[in-house]
């Protein structure tokens, strides 16, 4: 934690801004309720103990999760011109290590629970989420309401969640099954080319995200059936696809992207993990985009398809699926990834020459 104590005093998440940070739908089901924010607070109290020690909690529930997210992001605190009442140590966004951050936040809290996070405070999925559920004639309350966010996460709560966001918004090619066309392949692939370049400098992200799975090095941006695809193996010998393709917004009518996925689950908490990594690097994400994302927009539909959109009238589709190892697309990574590093050999001669010739003039 950057080398130095983490404090969470008594009265700091009682503050406006501490709470401020929860979702909206979460606080309205818990503002009258003292008890709710004194169990919130003993939570964040043993995590900060935790993180103050030099123990690195990872976070086994929602609530722990929240706690951590608001340690550790909480854009309030950083507007503050001084948080140590609040019992926080402000450190300069210039620092070095600076870049460090939004992986240590990845390595206390699991993608799915990052997930489930980000889902609740969309406005279009929270009212939903919250709701009871039926279940075989009888009201169940959500695994996503705030009085079950101590509950352990389990596989039977991320099915629960995969489930209830498809349900929500239907996608798509639900109801238009006739297929996705790319409405700009040669744009699909220019951007892919960059989006590739930024993920792999994410390597150690991106491994947090697969939960320590990357087979490491394994990472290539290749071009399969007709879709420019940037492959991710892991070492259980399977691959995370992200096909990219345009979509004309004038047209949002169409089917979303779809291809085989032998685990819609797993790819749909991937693609929100890569909704927040992107959303931690939107200064090179406007590289990408040359200026023109909407960074407002950013989304994730139809399950597991990243919604990228551009100012000049286009989304940028990532589709995320996830699939069985081939022979032949192993073989692709393997001479995309060493094209990879030539190119990368080659610009940094470049710019080592560069650096000489400036030193000598």
């Amino acid at each position: 934690m950057n080398g130095e104590p983490f404090h969470l005093d008594v009265d700091s998440v009682w503050d406006s801004h501490i709470l401020g940070e929860l979702p909206d739908a979460v606080l309205m089901q818990v503002a009258e309720r003292p008890q709710w924010l004194r169990r919130f607070l003993a939570t964040s109290q043993v995590l900060g103990g935790h993180l103050d020690k030099g123990w690195l909690p990872r976070a086994e529930n929602l609530a722990e999760a929240a706690a951590l997210r608001i340690a550790l992001t909480s854009p309030s605190l950083e507007e503050l011109a001084d948080v140590s009442g609040l019992g926080y140590q402000k450190y300069d966004r210039d620092l070095p290590g600076r870049r460090n951050w939004p992986r240590v936040r990845r390595a206390l809290t699991p993608p799915q629970l990052i997930q489930a996070l980000r889902m609740l405070e969309a406005s279009g999925y929270a009212a939903h989420l919250l709701a009871p559920l039926q279940i075989n004639g009888r009201l169940v309350t959500s695994p996503l309401h705030p009085d079950r966010w101590w509950e352990p996460w389990s596989g039977e709560t991320q099915e629960w969640l995969h489930q209830a966001m498809t349900s929500t918004h239907p996608s798509p090619h639900q109801s238009a099954p006739s297929g996705f066309t790319d409405d700009g392949p040669d744009q699909a692939r220019a951007m892919a080319s960059g989006l590739f370049e930024l993920l792999a400098e994410r390597e150690e992200d991106l491994n947090l995200l697969l939960n320590g799975l990357l087979q490491q090095s394994q990472l290539a941006r290749t071009d399969e059936d007709s879709y420019s695809t940037i492959v991710l193996e892991d070492r259980a010998g399977r691959d995370v696809l992200i096909r990219v393709s345009c979509r004309d917004r004038r047209r949002s009518e169409k089917p979303l992207p779809r291809f085989p996925d032998n685990d819609p689950i797993g790819s749909a908490t991937f693609a929100w993990g890569l909704l927040d990594l992107l959303s931690d690097e939107m200064s090179e994400l406007d590289e990408v985009f040359e200026g023109d994302l909407i960074r407002s927009d950013l989304a994730v539909a139809g399950g597991s398809v990243l919604v990228l959109p551009d100012a000049s009238g286009f989304d940028l589709l990532l589709a995320v699926g996830i699939q069985e190892r081939t022979t032949e697309r192993s073989a692709a990574v393997d001479a995309a990834h060493a094209f990879w590093l030539e190119y990368r050999r080659e610009l940094d001669e470049e710019f080592a020459a560069w650096d000489a010739q400036e030193g000598q003039g």
